[in-house]
């Protein structure tokens, strides 16, 4: 069976409405515009993934918001250089209504499973709404755009589930519960962390205690206004917000080369530049506690706009050492302190290495195995670029194993741009399945290892890995090769009487691109 633009159209589903899903929606109708029937599935009440969740305070981006924005639809009138939640959110909501897609998605509808049929060369997609009985769709081609932080972490304390207090994780933040005049505990210091802590301390009545369990890097992050006239200038003189993007792209590719730079004496100067900020801002009191113990990159450098001036509050205590446990009225730590508390905040992150790289419970490919299953035989998460899978046809994931390269914002646009080149291409030639070769997935994915084992990111206490102790979340080539790259993946297209494959080898496609050429096919 092959497509045929006159009398078929081909049938798309998105699992997940982050920005993502949103991106991947705009792109894809760019490319078929009426030829595709796109259907967007989201758990959530709305549309935003992560900026419809963080309602925490102080909550916002931390890469500068022209970076994050999309390249195809720049803002000129951002009120700051870190947007924060409200503008961010109502951005990305303003992009869906711009490309007239708000039909297209379905909300509080969970994704249950999939499974593709050789004979129909389709998914059988299963669904099932908030409260509802579970349901079917038939797709020619499956997206996951569920993204890195779908599934949040609260770790194991025992006890916990007596505590009389209120809990929950920063990214299934609950608006109804009061804070004022509460304590107030924060578990974990990562980006999200440290970023509500300052709210939430200046909150009135609010002790708050700030539980971590290691110290880390830090970088001052200055909010700085953009003026009217400068907003002027980004939306009236030509060129000027494009050199302004370029400018932030080439100020934080600093860190991604220093990471992954083998020279010790820079990484040595990026350490010594973050420490001496780290003491001038801290108290002298928390510095042991602070205090890394791995080098400058291991770990994302948090940006911090308030957070260690806030720990000089009298309302703020940092505690080290590592909670062992709760019972109804708190937490207790293992220096045998009891902590008396009202409400607890996890602020620990998300299972991305299991659930953050693409859908893949209960996703079944090629000869009815599981996606988990491969990758459990694997060793942990793989795939081509990071955007397809062996094994597994007609199916894409936005942000999947080793698909990051520095801001998320970026990658994913890369990849939402790319899925939408390859689906369009298979429509246009008359195909109807695509699928990554083995020996292309392997040769990359052997190639990454390798690459790892040259930066900071193969120090042991990099997390995010895999059971081999493989890194699966970031991409070390550089972002602009990334960016071509991922453009031009390798795939075996199937139609109904010969099989086509994109050249594979990196080089090759990396210099076909650059001469303006979209594919190598070879028979």
């Amino acid at each position: 069976m092959v497509f045929s633009s006159d009398e078929e159209k081909i049938r798309i589903v998105i699992v997940g409405a982050g920005i993502s899903g949103i991106g991947q929606a705009i792109r894809l109708t760019e490319r078929l515009g009426s030829k595709a029937e796109i259907t967007v599935y989201e758990r959530d009440a709305d549309a935003g993934g992560v900026w419809y969740r963080a309602l925490w305070p102080g909550a916002g981006v931390d890469v500068p918001i022209h970076w994050y924005s999309l390249y195809s639809d720049p803002k000129s009138d951002w009120p700051t250089r870190f947007a924060k939640r409200d503008d961010v959110w109502k951005y990305w909501q303003g992009l869906i209504d711009k490309y007239q897609l708000r039909n297209n998605f379905n909300f509080n509808t969970t994704f249950l499973g999939s499974r593709w049929s050789e004979t129909s060369q389709t998914h059988t997609v299963r669904l099932q709404t908030d409260g509802g009985k579970p349901f079917e769709v038939v797709a020619d081609f499956l997206i996951s755009a569920a993204g890195p932080l779908s599934t949040p972490i609260i770790p194991k304390v025992e006890g916990l589930e007596i505590f009389t207090g209120n809990s929950f994780h920063n990214l299934r933040w609950d608006p109804k519960v009061e804070l004022e005049g509460k304590r107030v505990a924060v578990v974990g210091n990562g980006s999200s962390g440290i970023q509500m802590v300052p709210g939430l301390a200046k909150l009135p009545g609010v002790t708050l205690v700030h539980f971590i369990r290691s110290g880390g890097y830090f970088q001052e992050k200055v909010d700085t206004p953009y003026s009217n006239l400068v907003q002027w200038g980004f939306r009236w003189i030509p060129g000027l917000r494009l050199l302004h993007r370029v400018h932030i792209f080439l100020q934080w590719q600093k860190p991604n080369f220093t990471q992954q730079s083998s020279s010790i004496r820079r990484r040595e100067k990026v350490e010594a530049d973050h420490l001496e900020y780290l003491k001038r801002k801290a108290p002298q009191e928390y510095l042991g506690a602070l205090w890394p113990t791995f080098p400058v990159g291991c770990k994302r450098t948090a940006c911090d706009e308030g957070w260690l001036e806030s720990l000089h509050r009298p309302n703020v205590t940092l505690v080290s050492s590592n909670i062992i446990g709760a019972d109804a009225n708190g937490l207790i730590t293992a220096d045998g302190v009891h902590h008396d508390l009202d409400v607890i905040i996890f602020a620990t992150g998300a299972s991305v290495p299991q659930q953050g790289l693409g859908l893949n419970k209960g996703v079944f490919g090629r000869d009815g195995k599981e996606l988990s299953e491969i990758w459990k035989e694997k060793g942990g998460p793989e795939a081509y670029k990071g955007v397809a899978v062996p094994g597994v046809p007609n199916y894409f994931i936005t942000m999947g194993p080793n698909g990051t390269s520095g801001a998320w914002g970026f990658s994913s646009a890369i990849q939402t741009s790319a899925i939408a080149r390859i689906i369009g291409e298979v429509f246009e030639n008359g195909g109807k399945v695509v699928e990554v070769t083995q020996e292309a997935a392997d040769a990359w994915n052997l190639g990454l290892w390798w690459a790892v084992r040259k930066t900071t990111w193969s120090h042991w206490t990099v997390k995010r890995r895999s059971s081999k102790g493989e890194l699966k979340t970031i991409n070390v080539g550089r972002r602009i090769l990334f960016r071509r790259a991922a453009k031009l993946v390798a795939l075996v297209l199937v139609g109904t009487l010969a099989a086509y494959r994109l050249e594979p080898r990196y080089a090759s496609l990396l210099q076909q691109h650059l001469r303006g050429v979209k594919a190598v096919l070879w028979r």
